[in-house]
């Protein structure tokens, strides 16, 4: 086999078709790696600002509101002095940032910086809200765009509302910043613990994979090998069968009926009577007809000229034959000699059943017959201007009696072509066969 015929059959690589497999699954692993580290991320992030909104509400009701006094809230230095102590020594040597204590009016009441102690801002709706109902605020990550935080300079805080009472019933709202940072520590330890086990267990589930994906590879590979060489050994088993068919004809049948044509004209030379000698002339041309329909089928079982000729020329050979029996032939032929010799077997068949077709059954007065064959890839396309094909009687062929165009559909089919047969245009019949290319 030469070209791209011998590169087709060949069996995939095992190699390829692994790496088919890793490389996408790869990608499906980094995918998920990627995917679960934004997932974690959220999820930690979550857990701080759920763990921040906890740590505000403690710090809140049980260290704040048990020292708020009500000089306290009238601005004591005194007594926001000694809060400040408290706030200092147990609460801001955490993840917490910032206290700020705020009455109904949008007053300061405490902050742990004093600069901002008794300043009054507008309260916003979220500190509208918890006042009025009495319940903390979702902690959420502070934009810090408003007046009160020009001091901060970390642009990563939680910010939680908690509504508290001081001592003598005023009602207040603790609001507390939590650095992120500190937040999200424990959630990413927990992420950072899960994510590693999670890939761990999808490369080892891979890991375990890839042999079995070979092994598979392999199998394909050899069942693919396999079946090739079974269609060379059928096709080649073909051939075969038909050259020594072609032979036992020859040597046989044909050489029967010359030895009876030779006789019956040995008997015409000796017969006494003219009318019989006519007889046995007769006997013998009858014979001799026989003898050259037996070299015609000869031809067609085992075409001669095929390998030593090339395919071009013995189709062009089954041309001439019809345009023996009155049809105009036009051939357009162009053949690089990449075929193999199934291959052109193949091509020469349906050439050959196609013309035969032509002549016996289509009453065409014109057949084109166009090939071209190119590093492997062939196309035959036999057209006449006959009275077209019943489409529906060919799907039944050896029903209807189309038992040729059976034969080389299922030669087609094995030598893994294509072959379409159909009703021309505009009339007539197109039989196209496509080698190769669709392999």
């Amino acid at each position: 086999m030469t070209g791209r015929t011998h590169r087709e059959l060949r069996p995939p690589s095992i190699r390829r078709a692994v790496a088919g497999f890793v490389i996408p699954g790869l990608a499906a692993l980094a995918l998920v790696a990627g995917a679960g580290v934004v997932a974690l991320d959220r999820l930690a992030l979550e857990a701080a600002l759920r763990d921040g909104g906890r740590v505000a509400e403690l710090v809140a009701h049980g260290v704040i509101q048990p020292a708020m006094t009500g000089s306290l809230v009238r601005g004591d230095p005194g007594a926001i002095a000694a809060l400040d102590r408290v706030v200092r020594d147990t609460v801001l040597r955490g993840s917490l940032a910032r206290i700020k204590i705020w009455d109904r009016d949008g007053r300061i009441v405490y902050s742990d910086e004093a600069l901002l102690v008794g300043a009054v801002f507008p309260l916003s709706d979220k500190q509208l809200a918890a006042f009025e109902s009495g319940l903390p605020s979702e902690p959420e990550v502070s934009e810090l765009g408003e007046a009160e935080n020009v001091l901060e300079t970390d642009d990563r805080l939680v910010e939680v509302y908690v509504p508290i009472e001081a001592l003598d019933g005023t009602p207040l709202l603790v609001e507390s910043y939590l650095r992120l940072v500190s937040a999200l520590a424990s959630g990413r330890l927990v992420a950072g613990q899960i994510l590693p086990l999670a890939i761990a267990g999808l490369a080892i589930l891979a890991i375990i994979q890839w042999p079995l994906a070979w092994r598979l590879a392999r199998d394909l590979h050899a069942g693919h090998a396999a079946r090739e060489r079974l269609l060379q050994r059928a096709a080649d088993s073909s051939q075969e069968e038909r050259r020594r068919i072609a032979g036992e004809l020859h040597d046989g049948l044909v050489q029967s009926l010359a030895g009876v044509a030779l006789d019956l004209s040995a008997s015409a030379d000796r017969a006494p009577n003219p009318s019989i000698a006519r007889d046995f002339e007769r006997g013998a041309e009858g014979v001799r007809a026989a003898m050259r329909e037996a070299r015609s089928l000869l031809v067609e079982l085992y075409p001669p000229n095929l390998r030593s000729a090339g395919l071009a020329n013995a189709i062009a050979d089954r041309g001439a034959k019809a345009a023996g029996r009155g049809i105009a032939v036009t051939t357009e032929i162009e053949d690089d000699g990449s075929l193999s010799e199934r291959d052109e077997a193949v091509v020469y068949r349906v050439a050959q059943e196609a013309l035969r077709n032509v002549v016996k059954h289509s009453g065409a007065t014109q057949v084109t017959i166009r090939l071209e064959v190119e590093t492997g890839d062939c196309q035959l396309t036999v057209t006449d201007d006959g009275t077209g094909v019943d489409e529906v009687a060919v799907a039944g062929a050896p029903a209807s009696g189309h038992l040729g165009l059976s034969v080389i559909r299922d030669l087609a089919r094995d030598a893994g072509a294509s072959l379409d047969v159909r009703q021309g245009d505009v009339a007539g019949t197109i039989v196209a066969l496509r080698l190769g290319a669709v392999r």
